[in-house]
């Protein structure tokens, strides 16, 4: 029995035989079912649904494809043709739990009039299958036209930037931190730039494909943000891409620009590959891409006013008031006359300044930096930056650069401060760890207590010194006493070992080191003279003392003389030694004679 997915929930079904029409286990819904002719087209099938519940719907197509090569008398394959050119998912109603269709892939032309949709008809064999085919396009039909509604009522827009907000964790990208910056600089040359981010902030709750819609129909030029290949070809965002390069065939004049980052251009989606592309590390970047979308749009000299609202000193009583409650500390108070102002002046960028001074517990403009939250992420500075004029804007954006800086602090901060925590701890004594603090501290110098921490690692520095010199003071006289009393080759080793370590903090330690090596050699030397001026030495000593006078300089007269006495004592050591095993073997040889007589006198008697 062949496997298939459900088209409005995923679940895994059991295509039964002969059977067009059936209800899913998993989701309660009615469905159609598919003509499964071979393992092939069952896996492409299989490949097919995936990609689409995953809104891969380019690749659901390509699969769909496919299988109409395949099987061109197969209704299921036109019909999840349509779904996947108008991006359809199923999403769960909370209340009745029926599965709803919702379009991320609206289209001018409406699904009723759709060609493939047309052959899901012809070729479904079944009056049930083609009067589900027709409600379910009636009822997307109907969603298709209200989201035409609305996107009818959007201002146009110059520029679509299309990037990664989040990753999978849902931290926010730097994708989206670079894509900010851009808009603000597009939107200060006069451009009208549609950015998730801030363009959809007010549309909370509501179904964002009108607008996306609206924007990537209206916008001229599409900005294509990523840092890295698989953020490219992140779903959402190769859905927007892939929808403008549609739009591009039919409309010469749009244009669309991949801007990257941190990669390697040739690792840019095949389909992105061919256009001309800007990096983004590049100097000079804006400026190119200002010049490139300038020769699309035209170059606008002036902000529209329905982007800018200009920022002057204001007398009004109300904005007054704002500031003496921030003086004081009431930031409850300064918020709530901010919203009264709002409620007039929507698009005070004062107001909007003087709100994310009291939602961040701060009383003056200069000291936005130290909010703890990321300003960028706040929907307040986003519509203060959206209002704001040039000037106010500049002060914003300085404030951010500061924040960053200030966070970057903070972060290398903690981490050194962890790391002197378990020095201090642990009462270590590592001169290589402290060296890195003191460097580490004085480049946050002036960041809370990083001088004192810069002093307090240098004190230990220095007393560490000093009791690596004290304790060298006192080993090197062990050491000269050992040398007139003498000491045993193991005994001068130690000591070498023990020099060799604290040459780090003690430099002279390398020479008391090297002397320690040397009186150890002549430890050895001496050992090994006395062992072959004692006539009742054992062959192991011998062989010995024969390797130490060895390593000596072989040369000298004396020592030739040692080695050959040694080897000299060996052989009568090991002539002794032949001479008992003679009288072993002649023993042995004795006894069996002894025996093999008794053997024959018992036997003759």
């Amino acid at each position: 029995m062949a496997k298939i997915q459900c088209k409005m929930c995923g679940g895994a079904l059991d295509l039964p035989d002969d059977v067009t029409v059936g209800k899913c286990p998993w989701c309660g819904s009615m469905t159609t079912f598919p003509k499964i002719t071979s393992d092939h087209v069952e896996q492409l099938y299989s490949r097919a649904e995936h990609y689409r519940h995953a809104g891969d719907f380019d690749k659901a197509m390509s699969a769909y494809e496919a299988i109409v090569r395949e099987t061109p008398d197969d209704a299921e394959a036109y019909w999840g043709l349509v779904l996947s050119r108008f991006g359809i998912e199923y999403v769960e109603d909370p209340v009745s739990h029926e599965r709803i269709p919702t379009c991320h892939r609206v289209q001018y032309e409406s699904i009723l009039a759709d060609g493939d949709y047309q052959s899901a008809l012809e070729h479904a064999s079944e009056q049930d299958t083609r009067d589900m085919y027709k409600d379910e396009a009636t009822r997307i039909a109907k969603i298709q036209k209200d989201i035409l509604a609305i996107s009818s009522q959007e201002k146009p827009f110059d520029v679509f930037i299309c990037y990664k907000e989040t990753m999978d964790g849902g931290s926010r990208t730097k994708d989206s931190m670079d894509a900010q910056e851009i808009y603000y600089q597009l939107t200060n040359a006069g451009y009208k730039v549609f950015f998730s981010r801030i363009t959809l902030e007010d549309k909370l709750g509501q179904q964002y494909e009108p607008y996306i819609f609206a924007a990537l129909n209206s916008a001229k030029v599409m900005l294509v943000i990523g840092s890295k290949k698989e953020y490219f070809n992140a779903v959402w965002v190769k859905n927007e891409w892939s929808r403008f390069l549609s739009l591009m065939k039919k409309d010469r004049s749009k244009l669309l620009i991949p801007c990257y980052k941190d990669m390697d251009v040739y690792d840019l989606p095949e389909e992105l590959s061919m256009l001309q592309s800007q990096d983004m590390s590049k100097i000079g970047f804006i400026q190119d891409l200002l010049r490139g979308i300038g020769k699309v749009i035209g170059i606008k000299n002036k902000l529209e006013s329905e982007h800018v609202y200009t920022n002057h000193v204001s007398s009004s009583p109300l904005l007054k008031r704002v500031r003496l409650f921030l003086e004081t500390g009431e930031f409850d108070e300064a918020k709530q006359y901010c919203e009264r102002i709002l409620d007039q002046e929507p698009e005070n960028a004062e107001a909007y300044l003087l709100r994310l001074l009291a939602e961040n517990n701060i009383k003056s403009d200069d000291k936005l930096y130290l909010a703890d939250n990321d300003l960028m992420s706040q929907g307040t500075f986003m519509l203060l930056m959206k209002f704001a004029d040039v000037e106010l804007r500049s002060r914003m954006e300085a404030q951010v650069r500061e924040q960053k800086e200030q966070q970057e602090k903070k972060e290398e901060y903690c981490k050194l401060k962890i790391q002197f925590d378990k020095i201090d701890k642990d009462n270590s004594t590592n001169i290589n760890e402290l060296k890195f603090l003191i460097k580490a501290f004085a480049n946050l110098s002036g960041y809370r207590d990083a001088d004192e921490l810069k002093i307090e690692c240098e004190k230990r520095v220095t007393k560490i010194y000093k009791e690596a010199k004290e304790k060298y003071q006192h080993i090197y006289q062990d050491a000269l006493k050992k040398l007139e009393t003498g000491a045993s080759p193991e005994e001068w080793d130690t000591l070498e070992k023990t020099f060799i370590s604290m040459i780090e903090l003690v430099p002279e330690a390398k020479e008391a080191a090297e002397q320690c090596h040397e009186n150890a050699r002549m430890a050895q030397y001496d050992l090994a003279l006395k062992i072959i001026n004692n006539k009742d030495s054992t062959y192991g000593e011998l062989d010995q003392a024969e390797k130490i006078f060895i390593s000596f300089d072989s040369s000298e007269n004396d020592t030739k003389r040692f080695i050959q006495q040694c080897r000299t004592m060996k052989m009568l050591i090991e002539k002794k030694y032949r001479r008992l095993d003679d009288y072993k073997d002649y023993g042995l040889i004795s006894l069996m004679i002894g025996i093999l007589i008794l053997i024959i006198i018992y036997f003759a008697f």
